[in-house]
């Protein structure tokens, strides 16, 4: 397992990602734009005069191209599907409908025109990046192994691999893929650019920077590789050096969109907001509606926490594009700091249904149940996720972080629950779990290492959790033993000495004398009944479950409370338990522990409470017995109340925390469950359903 892994984040894939969908157009004003669409129209009428088709349909997809290029996406698909009605099988209108449709982020359409292009490698290159744009990289990887089996030696396909795999968090098949690439080609820059931000995502900056630094010496102007190196250092924590570089690429090129947005960003991770609001700001003054520098004002403002700022970009940027999925998550997780969950989830929910593989949306509707205290939530969509995507090591990561956590919180069965499920989905995937990064200083333990450590901590968590069961209901039963000991000795006390004072008297009455000796021997039962019960609860014993009665394991727990809750403390003990239930399948000793645990928390409840009342009763319903324990006591604060089953979670100054747990633990383990409501000075009300035993075991 790895330790002390950062978060995988989202980061500039310098010249690997495609291009930022630029939908919205450029200014109308700029010239070289106009006078081309001026020429172009004017070619397209002409060719129409004359009727000439073919002269028609260049024009037509030359029209489409300049459209799509300058961001007018409706205008290029009207010149595209136009050309089509003359040639449906013409490249360059399947191309450009395709990559309109990619650029417009409705990758479906792009993959549908994709698949219609004559040439299947070209094609199939294609709906691989298309699929990666889309988020879903196993079918990425798919399509380029196909195009591999008929192009061994194809470098885009072999680019593409080596991107997904990186995307997917496979290092070592990322690595191995860009460097087949390079002993095809040993200056193919794309390959030394993938290699490079490889590393810087393992945080081996070291070999990051120097693959960045070899495609400066075969060319020092080249910008990716300085946009890169600004990364790299920013990442480092360098900030003096990402700055550097990132001048150093404005002085070459004083437009550079990349550098300014590099550079807006170095800024806000020193805590500069201002320079970074500058820049940002800087880039829209190039283009009023650039989708990075708002996305940028919105993170800057969040972190600044103006979150009605931070709201105002993102919502200015959904107006143009309402399929942004970094702004979509932006407002998502602005609304999450300000722990407006019930409208986080909202944003989360709607990028997953824009974006269906997108792993970061599962990720941070994850860690928004997580913030909610339902952790459970977030594991159930992990592992639905990693059902279908069998390889999505980040999916696995975050499955192996919440598995750390359960198991240093204590709650080591949960833990070993996520391992056994990922050894079950490794099982299924084709690239297995490395046992060691060498290039890493982190250190892994293989999964079965992790699991015999695991099982052998339960087993020593669930005898030390049965010895503390034990200690808990023995100091439960303490606490009222001289209650209910007490009375029975008193009445044998006096009955003795009332026959030691007639026999000294000489008046002895062989009626009254029998009388006495009866409640000696009545009181005496009742002493020992209790002292055995306690003998019972306490004694070590493995659970026998068997059919038993719930009216008749209620009616034992309440032996030791009989003149600590009426007698002494006052409380009206309430019974409707309906006759001749069917019975449950359960230890009769840990059934009782249950209602002991229910009975002590209702006493402690109703402390300082006049007209106190413990209600309980039973009914059958739906092949289950309801068991209904309620009590008019103080209750349990709205904020407590979700955790009051966690285990070592307690509101008592002097509490363990395990009584509710280990309630839960034991209805659970007979398929039932327990629930609680509750209301401060209201009281707590518990129901528990368990299942009626099948009619075999009850024979």
């Amino acid at each position: 397992m790895v330790k002390n892994r950062k978060q995988f984040k989202t980061k500039e894939f310098a010249g690997l990602l495609p291009e930022k969908n630029h939908s919205v157009p450029q200014q109308r004003e700029n010239e070289l734009f106009s006078k081309e669409e001026k020429y172009l129209l004017s070619q397209l009428a002409e060719a129409r005069y004359k009727h000439d088709k073919r002269y028609e349909l260049s024009n037509l997809t030359r029209l489409g191209t300049l459209y799509s290029k300058n961001g007018y996406s409706d205008k290029a698909i009207e010149y595209y599907e136009q050309a089509m009605k003359i040639d449906k099988e013409n490249f360059y209108a399947l191309d450009g409908l395709g990559m309109t449709y990619l650029n417009i982020r409705e990758y479906d359409r792009a993959i549908e025109y994709f698949q219609l292009e004559l040439n299947p490698v070209i094609a199939m290159n294609k709906i691989s990046h298309a699929y990666r744009a889309k988020g879903d990289y196993n079918r990425a990887i798919e399509y380029a192994e196909r195009v591999l089996k008929k192009d061994p030696e194809n470098e885009i396909a072999m680019n593409e691999l080596g991107i997904n795999h990186l995307m997917m968090r496979n290092y070592a098949q990322s690595i191995s893929w860009f460097e087949r690439r390079l002993e095809l080609e040993p200056r193919a820059k794309q390959a030394m650019n993938g290699l490079g931000i490889t590393y810087r995502e393992m945080e081996d900056y070291k070999r990051a920077i120097m693959w960045f630094k070899r495609i400066l010496g075969m060319n020092p102007r080249d910008e990716q590789a300085m946009d890169g190196l600004g990364i790299t250092y920013r990442e480092m924590g360098d900030y003096e050096q990402a700055i550097m570089w990132f001048k150093r690429r404005l002085e070459l090129e004083p437009r550079a969109k990349q550098a300014m947005d590099g550079l807006g960003i170095t800024y806000r991770k020193m805590g500069d907001y201002e320079q970074a609001i500058k820049w940002f700001k800087q880039i829209l003054g190039m283009n009023p509606r650039d989708e990075q520098a708002m996305n940028g004002l919105g993170i800057t403002y969040r972190e600044m926490r103006e979150y009605k700022q931070a709201i105002m970009w993102y919502e200015r940027l959904l107006e143009s594009d309402p399929r942004n999925k970094q702004t979509i998550d932006g407002l998502g997780t602005t609304y999450r700091e300000m722990h407006n969950y019930e409208q986080a989830i909202v944003w989360f929910d709607k990028l997953l249904k824009l974006y269906p593989y997108d792993e970061y949306a599962i990720i941070n509707l994850a860690r928004t149940y997580k913030e909610m205290d339902k952790i459970s939530q977030a594991v159930e969509l992990f592992k639905n996720r990693l059902r279908l995507s069998p390889n999505n090591s980040t999916i696995r990561f975050q499955l192996e972080k919440i598995s750390d956590e359960y198991e240093s919180t204590g709650k080591l069965k949960e833990a070993k629950d996520i391992l056994n499920f990922l050894q079950q989905i490794q099982a299924r995937s084709i690239f297995p779990t490395p046992r060691k990064e060498t290039s890493l200083e982190f250190e892994y333990e293989t999964r079965d290492e992790k699991l015999r450590h695991l099982e052998q901590a339960t087993q020593r968590q669930d005898a030390e959790l049965l010895q503390s069961r034990q200690m808990a209901t023995l100091g439960v039963m303490a606490s009222g033993l001289a209650h209910e000991i007490n009375q029975p000795l008193q009445i044998i006390l006096i009955v003795a000495q009332n026959c030691i004072r007639e026999i000294q008297r000489n008046a002895i009455a062989k009626e009254g004398i029998l009388a006495d000796l009866e409640q000696v021997a009545t009181n005496t039962k009742r002493i020992d009944r209790i002292v055995n019960h306690l003998r019972v609860l306490a004694q070590e014993r493995k659970p026998k479950p068997e059919p038993v009665s719930v009216n008749t394991v209620i009616e034992n727990s309440f032996i030791m409370f009989d003149q600590q809750l009426t007698k002494a403390r006052g409380i009206r003990i309430v019974k409707n338990l309906l006759p001749d239930l069917p019975l449950v399948k359960a230890d009769m000793v840990q059934l009782e522990e249950v209602f002991i645990n229910l009975i002590n928390n209702s006493r402690e409840a109703l402390e300082g409470y006049e007209n106190k009342t413990i209600e309980i009763s039973t009914q059958s319903q739906n092949g289950n017995i309801l068991v209904k324990f309620q009590d008019n006591g103080k209750g349990i604060a709205s904020e407590a109340l979700p955790r009051i089953f966690d285990a070592f979670f307690t509101t008592k100054e002097k509490g363990l925390g395990l009584g509710l747990y280990i309630a839960q633990d034991i209805i659970q383990s007979y398929g039932g469950t327990i629930i609680a409501h509750s209301k401060v000075n209201e009281g707590t009300t518990f129901l528990i359903k368990l299942p009626i035993a099948e009619k075999e075991d009850s024979e």
